[in-house]
């Protein structure tokens, strides 16, 4: 028989496993640093099942509550990469209209995650509707339960903002598509 020794270029093989388990901890399987750990996503689908717009005559950030993603990190160091696409309107009489992006954290409460408190992560003027990014890395430091939430307000009381409507979807959300992912420190 004859005995291969292969250093640098060796024949590839297959590994082919039905489960990777954790040595310490079977449902924990540690990642190289910068590794996507998982995702969870929220697409629009505009479809009868799809969730409904909702508005705002808010001046203060109001809560879009159909517009939550929860995710639970595996690991507290993991970074949460919040990615979010929203079809954003308002009225005339709103002046303009802000978005922004909360952070719950299971047994705590919401908190802007934005770096501007007043207008939030992204503003458009009146009358008009536009896709608005937000987009925002966190560290919660946890392995809890984490909601992101989406707020919305008017700059003034005498118009509405819109979040996922136009003039052309009805009741349902249109132009909405938002995901967190966790990324390993």
């Amino acid at each position: 028989s004859k005995h291969h020794n292969c250093y640098g270029d060796c024949p590839m093989s297959t590994l082919s496993v039905d489960t990777i388990q954790g040595k310490t901890t079977a449902g924990t399987v540690d990642f190289p640093s910068g590794t996507v750990v998982q995702q969870v996503n929220s697409p629009d689908n505009a479809v009868t099942s799809d969730r409904t717009y909702q508005s705002t005559t808010s001046t203060s950030f109001a809560h879009m509550t159909n517009f939550d993603i929860k995710i639970t990190p595996k690991f507290a160091s993991s970074k949460i990469l919040y990615i979010g696409a929203f079809n954003l309107y308002a009225q005339s009489g709103a002046g303009y209209g802000y978005i922004s992006l909360f952070q719950h954290i299971s047994g705590g409460s919401a908190t802007q995650v934005s770096t501007s408190s007043a207008f939030g992560s992204g503003a458009i003027s009146h009358s008009q509707y536009m896709q608005v990014p937000v987009i925002h890395m966190m560290t919660p430091n946890t392995t809890n339960e984490i909601t992101y939430k989406i707020y919305t307000k008017a700059n003034s009381s005498s118009g509405g903002v819109y979040l996922g409507w136009n003039s052309s979807a009805g009741a349902l959300d249109n132009g909405t598509n938002f995901c967190a992912i966790e990324i390993r420190a």
